[in-house]
């Protein structure tokens, strides 16, 4: 089979931990690279979903009942560090933003 070589920049810590993962597969980098590339003629575009996260109450209508739940009870351990504020401060904070 012929073969064509590809260069790309990666971060060394993502490399390493991808290799220790694709060794418990028993796969190189090279492989899965391989078919990766496939996936994306397959699909005809990346073999997964592409979207920027987008977090924070103000797009709650975007959010998925688990991203809610996860917003909601992330903010228990920042609030008890001092880092957040309390939900009627923020209730305050969101009625005024959305004229509510």
């Amino acid at each position: 089979m012929k073969t064509s070589t590809l260069c790309v920049r990666v971060d060394p810590d993502i490399k390493n931990d991808s290799e220790k993962v694709l060794d418990n597969l028993g796969m190189s980098i090279s492989t899965a690279i391989n078919s990766f590339l496939k996936q994306i003629i397959i699909h005809q575009g990346l073999p997964f979903e592409v979207k920027m996260r987008i977090g924070g109450l103000d797009n709650i209508e975007l959010m998925t009942e688990q991203e809610m739940i996860n917003e909601f009870t992330s903010g228990t351990k920042e609030y008890y560090e001092g880092k957040a504020k309390a939900l009627k401060d923020f209730d305050e904070e969101f009625r005024k933003k959305h004229n509510l």
